[in-house]
């Protein structure tokens, strides 16, 4: 028997761009304020097209058992996490909530002292499960071997396509799974 997917998700330039630069994105989607370094800042996000129909899917996915479970998986501080995982929450129109969300308090950083996202990580949440990362930085593929699913880098393009085959092939081995 096959272990289920437990799918991580990385949030900047894979399911959203975010900037505290006003401007620099035309259309954001929401913008939302947290405090970096003691003073109040701005980010203006726009969301990936297909994001949030990932989101819905992996959330029907986790309710049918055709996934173990999903959640996030980032760099940024735990409050911007939050913030972001709300709204793509609130957008999906869903209870169901990710299974987990680990912050840069859950990073490790190589001899190079680059962080990166150490898969044991969620592996020790979820031991029976197939753990996969879904990201655009190929630092994480080089350092979890064969557990990566790279994305293109996503900077706000309205007409970017970059889950769409994610989103298919989820679909597809839900469709299998049930022969």
């Amino acid at each position: 028997m096959h272990s289920r997917l437990v799918l991580a998700l990385d949030l900047d330039s894979t399911l959203i761009y975010s900037t505290p630069t006003k401007g620099e994105v035309e259309t954001p989607s929401f913008q939302f304020e947290i405090p970096v370094h003691g003073h109040p800042k701005t980010f203006y996000t726009k969301i990936r097209p297909h994001a949030v129909a990932l989101w819905r899917l992996l959330q029907d996915q986790s309710t049918t058992g055709d996934v173990k479970a999903f959640g996030v998986f980032t760099l940024a501080t735990p409050e911007y996490a939050q913030c972001v995982v709300a709204e793509l929450q609130r957008l999906s129109g869903s209870d169901v909530k990710p299974a987990f969300v680990l912050d840069r308090r859950s990073v490790s950083v190589d001899e190079n002292k680059r962080w990166y996202k150490d898969l044991d990580v969620v592996r020790r949440l979820f031991p029976d499960g197939h753990v996969v990362l879904l990201d655009d930085d190929p630092i994480h593929a080089s350092a979890n071997q064969g557990s990566v699913a790279l994305v293109s880098h996503y900077k706000g393009e309205d007409g970017d396509e970059g889950l769409r085959t994610t989103i298919k092939t989820l679909a597809e081995r839900s469709r299998k799974r049930k022969r």
